[in-house]
Parts: structure tokens; sequence; C-alpha cells
């Protein structure tokens, strides 16, 4: 069996300036056609267009389109693992890479992820932030040259489990509880400053020099979105995500709602605007 070609090194971060962009008139009639575009109630004479990636059909809402959509962003998504080609990052201000299923350490990884790591490589070089969330923080940190791999001892962390700051004051105030649904994690990529951690996963949050952010928690997951993995996962094995397992996730994430909710608007907002300023 041929192997797949290596995913070319990433090339120094750009600094700001040197990328050109594309007006807000030009993106949208460049991707017209192209890509599914989400322009009601946005405001089109603003530079700001986020990508979101996303590596299964959307099944709910959830906080980041609730936040986008609220702060009248303009945004796009695509799924290449089934089939769709990614735009350029010249059209874009932000980059958001979301979970899925699959895993970075397979030993020939298929062509969608290939492109989808050549992709993340070419938005750091050309100076546009990605945040990764679960599989997109293990693209991000593979595409920054850290080692994806299983929890040693085959364990997971599904559920609402305490996530502890390194540091106090910017990234995270103090230890909260956020939903995990993964079993594999990566280690602390060069350059990157590391932000959290849990119990199982020592590296749960870092930050790349270029503003870019890897969280292997989810943030994002709101409660009906929650429910809808449950469904999807309904013949897991009842070792990991039984009867009771179910109904506790769904008990912590009504309680736990309002913290999320509140910590990753604050996050989202601080992070669209300068790059050095506190989370809230």
């Amino acid at each position: 069996m041929q192997l797949s070609p290596p995913i070319a090194p990433i090339q120094p971060v750009r600094q700001s300036g040197q990328c050109t962009r594309k007006s807000p008139t030009d993106k949208i009639a460049a991707l017209s056609g192209r890509t599914r575009t989400n322009t009601n109630e946005m405001d089109l004479s603003s530079p700001q267009r986020w990508l979101l990636i996303r590596h299964s059909t959307k099944l709910s809402e959830d906080r980041c389109t609730n936040w986008l959509r609220s702060r009248k962003i303009a945004f796009d998504e695509r799924v290449p693992i089934h089939g769709e080609e990614l735009p350029s990052v010249d059209y874009y201000s932000r980059i958001v890479v979301f979970g899925g299923v699959p895993q970075v350490y397979t030993k020939i990884q298929p062509q969608w992820m290939r492109r989808e790591l050549q992709f993340i490589n070419s938005a750091l070089s050309n100076d546009v932030p990605c945040l990764g969330i679960c599989l997109g923080a293990q693209l991000l940190a593979h595409a920054l040259g850290a080692k994806v791999q299983a929890h040693p001892d085959r364990l997971r962390e599904v559920g609402y489990h305490w996530i502890y700051p390194c540091k106090s004051g910017t990234f995270l105030k103090r230890p909260t509880r956020f939903l995990q649904w993964h079993s594999a994690g990566f280690d602390l990529p060069n350059e990157c400053e590391h932000l959290a951690r849990s119990q199982l996963f020592e590296i749960q949050a870092f930050r790349h020099p270029s503003n870019s952010y890897g969280f292997q928690f989810h943030p994002e997951v709101t409660s009906d979105l929650l429910r809808h993995w449950q469904m999807r996962h309904r013949d897991a094995k009842a070792d990991w995500l039984g009867p009771f397992d179910r109904c506790l996730h769904r008990l912590e994430s009504y309680r736990h709602s309002r913290t999320v909710s509140s910590w990753f608007d604050g996050f989202l907002d601080s992070w669209n605007g300068p790059a050095d300023r506190d989370m809230k």
C-alpha cells in the first residue's frame, strides 16, 4: 500500500499586515454558490467573517454559532469529511475546527484529514487565528508538531469533568466543569502556553503565539446538542455511556449551562478582539 505524502512543515507566522485580505463585498461574491453562507441579520460591511469546519452533519445549534449570530458576524460552514472543499484562508478573520469521531493518530490519515492539516498550516502561516475543539485541537496540535495519542491506560473522559487553570487571571479564573468526550490527548506543542489541565489529561488547553487556541473540552455543546450526541451514540458500550451516565450528563448540562455559556461568550469576545486582552 502506498503511503500518503507527509504534511509540509508549518512555515513561520507572518507579521500582521503582510497578508492581503479581500474586501467584504469581494468575499461574498467569491463565496456565493461555493459554500454555505450565513448572512441573515449579519453586518456584511464588517471585515469579520469566520469559517467553521465540522466533522459531521450539524445536529443542533451550538454556543459558537449562537455567539456569532448574536454579534452579527457572518460565517461559513464546511464539512471536509463529506468531501466539501475548503475555501482560501484569505476570506476569513477566524477559523474554528470542531470535534469529531476520527482519530488523528491513525496510521494512514485519510485525504480529508491531510487537507485539513494543510489548511490549518496555511491559516497559521497567513496570520489567521484558529480555535480547535477536541478533534480540532488535536489537529491543531499535530499541525504544530505535537504528538497525539490515546491515553496510555486506555482511559477516556466522557461527561462533565473539572478543568483546572495552570495560572490565574487570564484564561480560566477558577476550576470549572466542562463537557468532555474523548479518549485521545496530545503533548504541548512547541512555543505554546499551557493554559489548563484535568486529572486524566494534562493538556486541556493551549495558546499558540499566532493567537490560536486548542481546547480538549467542549464549551460549545449545549444541552440540546448533548441530547443529539447521546442519540447518535445510543449503541455505545454501557461501561462508558450507560443509562445512568446519560441521565447524569443531561442533568449536569443544565446545571452548568449558565457558567459555561458565560465563560465561552467571554472567551470569544476576547479572542475576536485584541490578542492580549484578558478573558472575562
